[in-house]
């Protein structure tokens, strides 16, 4: 548990400043400091491109990425005050001292109850306060760039994360299994875009909202699960539930 004050932010630079101040306080071994590190990353490209002018509509994605950090940010001050957080979150709370898993998969962990449960939502959320909805093609269009923005960076930030001074896999771990090594960002966030076309159809039935919220957290849940095995009971053990990148809903 952390003394550091963790609050919701009203911007992107706040959000970095945020992250690195997390980084600045967990130790280098933490699951989550591991997830925090790639998420750090992540936001600090996408900053960059919105500055660019890199997208059509950079209000949007500018103002999606603070909704979306606030979600982490959320589950970070629930977690570390001992009250409830999401099923998909608190896998990865549970495993953060965990031994014999690789950084990699507990950055992947993070990146999958990020992306695979708070991305849908933080997009509702999103969608509702700038009046716009997921059928507009240029809000679609500009959340593809991101896709591909990611999908450039992610070869480089793994081998960060495999190859790097401070959490360098142990090599009594082995080789990755091809389950984690196959987890993509870019499909983790068009599934995202999916589920969360679903719940914008039925955002004002709150029942049936709730309900598929569930399904998303707890879908979100068992492939972090499944990230976080160790690698070598991850050899004899069926993988398909790791990717997670399948929308949840639809």
């Amino acid at each position: 548990m952390t003394s550091l004050s963790v609050t919701a932010v009203n911007s992107v630079p706040a959000a970095i400043e945020q992250m690195t101040a997390i980084s600045a306080v967990l130790p280098p071994g933490d699951g989550v400091a591991t997830f925090n590190t790639m998420y750090l990353a992540v936001t600090k490209a996408v900053a960059a491109a919105i500055q660019d002018s890199f997208f059509t509509n950079s209000a949007f994605l500018d103002r999606l990425d603070v909704v979306f950090a606030n979600r982490y940010f959320l589950a970070f001050t629930q977690a570390e005050a001992g009250a409830d957080i999401p099923h998909c979150w608190k896998v990865l709370w549970d495993h953060r001292a965990a031994t014999h898993v690789a950084p990699i998969q507990f950055a992947l962990a993070g990146m999958n109850a990020h992306i695979n449960h708070d991305l849908a939502l933080a997009l509702i959320d999103t969608f509702t306060e700038l009046d716009a909805g997921p059928g507009d093609a240029a809000l679609h269009t500009d959340f593809q760039r991101v896709n591909k923005l990611l999908g450039s960076l992610d070869g480089t930030i793994r081998q960060s994360f495999e190859t790097g001074l401070i959490l360098t896999i142990d090599k009594d771990l082995g080789k990755l299994p091809d389950c984690v090594d196959g987890w993509n960002i870019t499909q983790a966030r068009d599934a995202a875009w999916r589920d969360a076309g679903v719940l914008w159809e039925v955002r004002n039935h709150h029942t049936i909202r709730a309900g598929l919220e569930r399904a998303l957290d707890d879908a979100a849940a068992v492939a972090g699960a499944c990230l976080l095995t160790p690698i070598e009971v991850h050899e004899a053990a069926e993988c398909a539930a790791c990717k997670g990148q399948s929308s949840a809903l639809s």
